[in-house]
């Protein structure tokens, strides 16, 4: 007898992501049409950057994860001080000989720009 699924959801599953440095996270993961990821960061020139707003699924973890990223590589707010409004898209990173351990480039979090809103607009 088969076991009927009222759910219309796709069942969850268990996917380790793997990074270079050795850590393993285990997460539950809902498979989704809708992946669209965006994040709204605030940037002032002299304090590291800090997300304030998220639309879509992430963990803390990640969101801390790309929040240091943002602290790493500050050319990405080129535009000066103000709220920006990235997408945000899990690149899985590449080897081109994984016997040896070396990578192409490593698995990443990418932003793009989407909106920008300068300090000047948002208290004038």
């Amino acid at each position: 007898m088969t076991e009927s699924n009222n759910d219309s959801r796709p069942p969850e599953t268990t996917v380790p992501p793997e990074t270079p440095g050795g850590d393993c996270v285990r997460c539950l993961v809902r498979p989704s049409k809708n992946s669209a990821l965006n994040i709204e960061a605030l940037y002032q020139s002299g304090d590291p950057p800090f997300i304030f707003a998220v639309s879509g699924k992430i963990t803390i973890s990640v969101m801390e994860q790309i929040e240091q990223d943002m602290i790493d590589n500050p050319e990405i707010f080129d535009r000066g001080d103000g709220e920006y409004l990235f997408t945000a898209t899990y690149q899985e990173g590449q080897q081109s000989f994984p016997e040896s351990g070396m990578w192409d480039f490593l698995p990443h979090w990418e932003l793009e720009l989407i909106h920008f809103l300068p300090n000047d607009t948002i208290h004038p």
